[in-house]
């Protein structure tokens, strides 16, 4: 290349000694090298800034991230020790938040301090914000409130705290006293209880709880239907043990549930009376 270049510029300068124009022409050669690196160098940070810019400027790349924007939606129970609350608290954390793996282990921990109140705050106060204080937490938590046997006992104390009715057919009170029997049992059912099975304790606690008027509709609904025990024939009546007084407890609650709705329909078909006589007579 040097010497294709010689031969262009020694006609006009042929007082210049060759090993001279050689020096000039290698070192304006090495310039524009180092000029064309230079040039594809600023191309190249051109488009990096270009593109840094664009990204700046795009609404998307500036949102925040999901598991942030998850948790400002999220709206668990609060708990506060309570026993009987446990279980729904506890499921809901563990679908939404404990099972998230779009969080890491400190945002957990956070929105799990952020729900606890009370004695339920106090046993993990002062943890770590790491992963082993999040572990360590919900190990303190299950230990605590996720035990079978004392949330067994709790929602057993529970129905037999429930009201007795014995002498009112108050609508409110037995829709009231119907849903709490209700809640109970699908708890047990949740810890693991086969309320069936168990029906020889449940069954006398939640008939001992409706109104003398139900009771003896229950009786006249054994009958029946034949779902008493009646020795071989518990299988297919439906009953559960060998004790004829055994109580089916799903039978029962769906006796009470029907038994308040009807109820509460008559009230609804007064009220519709009422509303129709009092239209009348306005129009006369």
């Amino acid at each position: 290349m040097i010497h294709c270049l010689l031969k262009l510029y020694q006609p006009a300068h042929r007082h210049k000694e060759e090993s001279d124009w050689e020096e000039i022409l290698t070192s304006e050669i090495e310039y524009l090298e180092k000029l064309s690196l230079s040039e594809v160098r600023v191309r190249t940070l051109n488009k990096t800034l270009s593109a840094n810019s664009s990204n700046t400027c795009d609404p998307s790349s500036t949102k925040p991230s999901a598991p942030n924007v998850r948790l400002e939606k999220l709206q668990l129970p609060t708990f506060d020790g309570t026993v009987l609350k446990f279980t729904h608290f506890w499921d809901s954390f563990v679908s939404r938040i404990h099972t998230n793996t779009s969080l890491s282990a400190i945002d957990k921990l956070e929105y799990l301090r952020s729900r606890l109140v009370g004695s339920a705050f106090k046993s993990i106060e002062g943890l770590e914000f790491s992963a082993t204080g999040y572990a360590e937490a919900i190990e303190i938590i299950k230990r605590r409130y996720g035990r079978k046997i004392p949330r067994v006992n709790a929602h057993l104390s529970a129905l037999f705290s429930l009201p007795n009715l014995a002498d009112t057919m108050d609508v409110v009170a037995l829709r009231g006293l119907c849903d709490s029997m209700n809640v109970h049992i699908r708890s047990l059912k949740c810890v693991g209880i086969n309320v069936q099975n168990n029906s020889e304790v449940l069954g006398p606690i939640l008939l001992s709880r409706l109104p003398l008027k139900l009771r003896v509709l229950w009786q006249e609904h054994v009958r029946s239907t034949n779902s008493v025990l009646d020795g071989a024939n518990s299988v297919k009546d439906g009953s559960v043990g060998d004790d004829p007084g055994s109580i089916n407890v799903v039978e029962l609650l769906e006796f009470f549930v029907q038994q308040v709705e009807d109820l509460e329909g008559g009230l609804d078909a007064i009220g519709l009376e009422l509303a129709r006589g009092a239209t009348g007579s306005e129009t006369v």
